[in-house]
């Protein structure tokens, strides 16, 4: 009797110290979820600020880790109110994926309009260049001087993009796009005073500056998505 007492004590000691570890192992799949929450919104921060590839995989790193988080937890707990909590984790967590994306999309093409700026307002300057060199060697000063002030137009109007795409302010869009439509009237103007030999190099060249003031609109919307992403994600958390 006395060792089958001893054993009961054994064995219901052996079940409290189990239940224990166990009660424990939930808390902290808990905490871990917790944890990584709080570890993705500081790598949103960071992202934010750097806009680049390895902050980037960083966040999709963290995403990964809260999804097999959450996973583990829901497979351990089994109070309604733990799982409520955990689903409710579960879906930010795949909402901020969603939008994480978009705005990973969205900043992608901003970047890629800034290349199909410089090459389209290259082929335009290029384009006028000729033109301006070719007439250099004539004996009419006027129509190179009015192919010099193109120039100088196209100049101003890289500038205000510039200042429009560095900045990312939506009010200075306004002057870049003005700046393309003076340079384009600069051009209309020269085809009148130049000799039509040159008239394929200014459709050239006008065809390069409306390149160019697409591609300001594709960097303009897309900073816009992205905008709109970072802030749902501000939302979220």
């Amino acid at each position: 009797l006395v060792l089958l007492l001893t054993a009961l004590i054994t064995v219901t000691g052996w079940l409290s110290v189990g239940a224990l570890i166990e009660r424990g192992d939930k808390l902290q799949a808990i905490a871990d979820v917790a944890t990584q929450t709080m570890e993705l919104r500081i790598r949103r921060l960071v992202y934010e600020r750097q806009y680049d590839a390895e902050s980037a995989t960083t966040m999709n790193a963290t995403l990964d880790k809260v999804d097999a988080n959450v996973k583990k937890a829901r497979s351990m707990v089994v109070s309604l109110e733990s799982q409520k909590w955990l689903e409710e984790a579960q879906q930010s967590a795949t909402e901020y994926r969603k939008t994480f994306n978009d705005m990973t999309k969205a900043i992608a093409t901003r970047e890629a309009s800034r290349s199909l700026m410089g090459d389209a307002a290259d082929r335009a300057v290029a384009e006028i260049d000729k033109i301006e060199a070719a007439l250099l060697q004539g004996d009419n000063i006027l129509q190179f001087n009015d192919t010099v002030v193109v120039s100088k137009l196209i100049q101003q109007a890289r500038y205000q993009v510039r200042g429009y795409t560095y900045s990312g302010k939506a009010e200075f869009e306004k002057n870049a796009n003005a700046g393309i439509d003076q340079a384009l009237v600069g051009i209309n103007t020269l085809a009148g005073s130049i000799p039509s030999t040159y008239l394929a190099g200014l459709q050239a060249a006008t065809a390069g500056l409306k390149a160019y003031q697409a591609a300001v609109g594709q960097y303009r919307d897309a900073q816009a998505a992205s905008k709109d992403a970072l802030a749902t994600m501000t939302k979220e958390g």
